[in-house]
């Protein structure tokens, strides 16, 4: 991935959390509306959701995967194994620059309560990961903005599941995310069935999805929008 690219990747996130830092000292909690749909694009450009695995089910899936579909796709289907279909919406398509963000991805990630991070170098020069990423920390950046305290403010990140690359080199790629989730104990991506395991007890603590944390907010809105 060039090096131009990357930079415009780290930006675009940056920009977005590094707002949420207002004051990461103070925190506050959360809440969400419904998803803003996005302007239809041209009947080709709509296929990607259709793409996804559970695509029009009406049952939400409780676990999201997100991903760079190249860098990842070692270990990304060993979990989707071990979790099982039921429990876990899966995306395999590239989303290439110039398509819209699938509506179908929106409320699959919004439906769900636990958002698993496949991180590492390649995560954040993908424009489709920053977006996802972008929609999983909106309970955090919410509760950040509002000052809220510091134990509100590790909560409203506690969805988010964080798999290391399985090359320590690449390991560095957790200095993009917030402190409150970087200093957690993530495993790596070749341990699936910890993996599976953190994923699990974290399903039990979140009972919400995401867009019930953050219903009714303006900020949630505006992302959506976006």
């Amino acid at each position: 991935v060039g090096a131009a690219s990357q930079r415009c990747g780290r930006l675009l996130f940056t920009s977005v959390w590094r707002g949420s830092r207002l004051d990461h000292q103070k925190r506050s909690c959360l809440p969400t509306t419904s998803p803003v749909q996005p302007q239809r694009g041209s009947n080709r450009k709509h296929q990607a959701g259709k793409k996804a695995l559970g695509f029009g089910e009406k049952a939400a899936k409780p676990i999201f995967l997100s991903y760079a579909r190249e860098a990842s796709k070692e270990f990304v289907p060993q979990l989707y194994a071990k979790l099982g279909p039921e429990q876990v919406f899966l995306h395999t398509e590239e989303i290439e620059h110039g398509n819209l963000f699938p509506r179908t991805l929106s409320e699959a990630l919004l439906n769900a309560r636990v958002v698993v991070v496949f991180l590492g170098t390649a995560y954040f020069s993908r424009w489709y990961c920053l977006r996802e990423l972008n929609l999983a920390l909106l309970p955090f950046n919410i509760a950040a903005r509002r000052g809220a305290a510091p134990d509100v403010l590790v909560q409203a990140a506690r969805h988010i599941v964080v798999v290391l690359p399985a090359d320590p080199g690449e390991r560095d790629a957790l200095d993009n995310l917030p402190p409150q989730i970087r200093i957690a104990a993530w495993t790596s991506a070749n341990e699936t069935e910890a993996v599976a395991q953190l994923i699990e007890r974290r399903l039990t603590e979140c009972q919400r999805s995401i867009q019930e944390s953050v219903n009714g907010s303006r900020e949630a809105a505006v992302a959506l929008a976006t």
